[in-house]
């Protein structure tokens, strides 16, 4: 049997729906199971443990990340319907953005499992409830090659002394340029962590721009970005995927930045999934906030979390 996995990102929707998958292994252990994912984030699956391959649907050019992500969604159902025996669609976004008629064979009876409007609401699937917590860990697997340059980048910026020294400075991780706050953060904000006793490492794409007072960590891969992190003392993200799965997957302390209204990657969809979530606080950030006590606030929070 063929099963095609549709959760094709962002990376956010990838991590929330990687137990699921894991799911679907342990129920059909014999099926053939493809994840189908866009080509921006193909370094999320490539080496997940549950699936036989995957398919990175190209991208067009010229066109915006969210355009992709609505117009693609059709095009990748249609293939999946036509050319599998099950479909089970683990997408959170764009449901609520497409119109109706872009909902490809919505009542089809092979979709064993339909998440809806809200992947952080519709926590029990049509394949069988998952215990928790233990089945609701966001599953990831770096490389090799992933590790190593981690471990190269770590060495270049003296964070650990020797080559394989598993034994690393204690720095802090920033994601600075996720949307979701908006203006209420800007990069001189994060300056204010230049001046404690952490060295940062930022990470971002390569086109973001540079912030001169900490280490470059833009355009790692997803894989090399979790390796870096991992051995952090913390990490400071706004509300980002890559930043709730380096808490839930890999236990490192993490402050995120939301802002009031974001949806739904907050904490409390991550509580109503079944994720670990003790190593996670969360901080409001309008644009009356007082920068420097927030900053001061997440420092306290990853100094007391083991």
């Amino acid at each position: 049997m063929k099963i095609a996995f549709l959760s094709y990102g962002a990376l956010g929707d990838c991590a929330y729906s990687s137990p699921i998958c894991h799911r679907l292994r342990v129920l059909y252990p014999e099926a053939y199971i493809v994840w189908i994912v866009l080509d921006l984030y193909r370094d999320f699956v490539s080496n997940n443990p549950d699936i036989d391959s995957y398919i990175a649907w190209p991208l067009v050019p010229g066109q915006s990340r969210q355009q992709q992500e609505v117009e693609r969604w059709k095009e990748i159902q249609e293939y999946a319907y036509n050319n599998f025996d099950l479909v089970v669609r683990a997408q959170c976004w764009p449901w609520d953005n497409l119109p109706k008629e872009c909902l490809w064979n919505d009542n089809d009876d092979r979709t064993i499992f339909d998440h809806q409007l809200q992947i952080a609401n519709t926590c029990e699937p049509k394949i069988g409830p998952l215990d928790k917590p233990f089945d609701r860990e966001m599953i990831f697997e770096h490389s090799e090659r992933d590790y190593q340059r981690a471990e190269d980048f770590l060495y270049k910026n003296k964070l650990i002394e020797n080559v394989n020294d598993y034994r690393a400075k204690p720095f802090i991780c920033i994601t600075p340029f996720a949307n979701t706050v908006g203006n209420a953060l800007s990069l001189d904000d994060y300056k204010i962590l230049s001046e404690k006793k952490y060295p940062v490492v930022y990470f971002g794409g390569p086109n973001n721009e540079e912030i001169p007072w900490a280490i470059d960590g833009r355009g790692t891969t997803f894989g090399q970005m979790v390796a870096i992190a991992e051995r952090a003392k913390g990490a400071i993200i706004l509300e980002s995927g890559p930043g709730y799965l380096i808490s839930t997957r890999m236990g490192v302390p993490v402050v995120v930045m939301r802002n009031p209204k974001s949806f739904p990657l907050h904490k409390q969809g991550l509580i109503k999934c079944g994720f670990r979530t003790e190593k996670i606080k969360e901080i409001v950030v309008t644009n009356e906030s007082n920068k420097i006590q927030l900053f001061e606030e997440a420092l306290e929070f990853i100094e007391k979390t083991i």
